[in-house]
């Protein structure tokens, strides 16, 4: 899935005015520090994953969102 979202990510690349990046990690242990985010979009993930885990992405979601913060 990382290298399919590398090569989409080529293809934009300079377009819209965007300035993207991809990162591989775990949804658990968000390679982020506290608080970075305005938004948190959550796209066809949390079904995929075991329901006991779900508790653990939520609270990365959350420690990465600023104090307004989004999650879509």
């Amino acid at each position: 899935v990382y290298t399919l979202c590398q090569q989409r990510l080529a293809k934009l690349k300079g377009t819209h005015g965007m300035t993207l990046k991809v990162h591989h990690g775990s949804a658990t242990t968000l390679p982020f520090e506290d608080e970075r985010f305005d938004i948190a979009l959550n796209r066809h993930m949390l079904h995929c994953v075991p329901k006991t885990v779900i508790p653990d992405v939520l609270r990365e979601i959350h420690r990465v969102l600023k104090a307004n913060g989004i999650v879509h």
